[in-house]
């Protein structure tokens, strides 16, 4: 085990405040990453080689699912999420079909959203990396839910279904 080796590992034990489930295996990927490339590690962490040093951070929390009132707004980490309201210039804005409950959560697997010009439902997972959004922005990114079924996600778009009809719904970072 190099010098090197040892450091990563006692910097994700430090940074994640174990060493339960951080192994080799862990501390090899990270290791082994080319300049500009990540790879996600257990308990939220993420290792980057910048170039000139390997990077090791935790990202914040994946924010709590908030329900969503008509005409409301809620906060969703780093995002705001209105429905039949105004938004700031440059926010993402789409409509949906309101019929069931709103509610904005993080997206979950098996979600599916069938985008207007598209062959048919794929999988939220299979959109964001198709629209270039990393990994470890993914789970902070908004996912709108009506009636329990993901109907809207900024960048990617909303569901098919939805057509020109239902209410506004605007994204937007503060």
């Amino acid at each position: 085990e190099s010098v090197q080796g040892r450091a990563v590992l006692l910097i994700m034990e430090r940074l994640c405040g174990r060493r339960r489930d951080l192994s080799a295996v862990h501390v090899r990927a990270a290791l082994e990453l080319k300049p500009g490339a990540s790879c996600a590690l257990p308990y939220g962490m993420t290792a980057k080689n910048g170039g000139e040093a390997l990077e090791l951070f935790r990202l914040p929390p994946v924010p709590e699912p908030a329900e969503l009132p008509p005409g409301g707004t809620v906060c969703f980490g780093a995002w705001r999420v209105a429905l039949d309201a105004a938004g700031p210039p440059g926010a993402f804005s789409c409509r949906v079909r309101l019929d069931g409950a709103a509610q904005v959560t993080a997206w979950r697997p098996g979600d599916r959203l069938t985008l207007p010009g598209s062959r048919g439902s794929r999988s939220l997972k299979r959109l964001f990396a198709d629209a270039g959004i990393p990994p470890e922005e993914r789970d902070r990114t908004p996912v709108l839910r009506i009636g329990g079924r993901a109907a809207a996600v900024p960048g990617l778009g909303s569901e098919l279904s939805a057509g020109d009809a239902g209410v506004q719904v605007i994204f937007y970072k503060e």
